[in-house]
């Protein structure tokens, strides 16, 4: 799991990796080692992750932000409408985005393991009804890497579940 956001910090220079306090959880936090410089941890707060992801878009600088997907999609779901919101405008007024942002949510699903049933997430995949985010499911960890690689190369909004076991 920490190979897979090495990799991709090491394949693509230009994005910042964001996490809520879930650093070592998801993984992310091996980009820290090697890149520290494009390592952001904002703790616990998730809506101040996909506002500041929302802030690097406005910039055209790739993010890929990481924390368990029941904080998520619940406690950053108003940040992440509006950052739909932002992409949306751009299609409107016929403006490419410049960046992707690549929202992962890990423990979706019943599969949370010792993480308890608290951090079970079952509504993430309501988010496709938001306009501009694509949602895609990663079976596994090479599915994963295959997406993000894809989403960091297709400029967008996106929205990755991955289940526990998937990471």
């Amino acid at each position: 799991r920490g190979n897979i956001f090495e990799r991709l910090a090491d394949n693509y220079t230009r994005v910042t990796f964001l996490s809520a306090d879930t650093g070592s959880s998801t993984g992310v936090l091996k980009v820290k080692e090697k890149h520290p410089e494009r390592y952001v941890d904002v703790g616990c707060r998730e809506q101040l992750m996909v506002s500041v992801a929302e802030g690097y878009a406005l910039q055209g600088i790739d993010t890929v932000a990481v924390t368990f997907g029941q904080f998520l999609a619940n406690r950053g779901r108003e940040q992440i409408e509006s950052l739909s919101q932002l992409y949306a405008i751009w299609k409107e007024q016929g403006i490419k985005p410049k960046a992707s942002t690549v929202l992962i949510g890990t423990h979706n699903g019943l599969s949370a393991g010792k993480d308890d049933i608290s951090h079970h997430c079952l509504n993430a995949y309501e988010l496709a009804n938001l306009p501009e985010v694509t949602v895609l499911h990663a079976a596994d960890a090479e599915q994963l890497e295959a997406m993000v690689d894809f989403a960091l190369q297709n400029k967008g909004l996106y929205y990755i579940a991955v289940e526990k076991e998937s990471e």
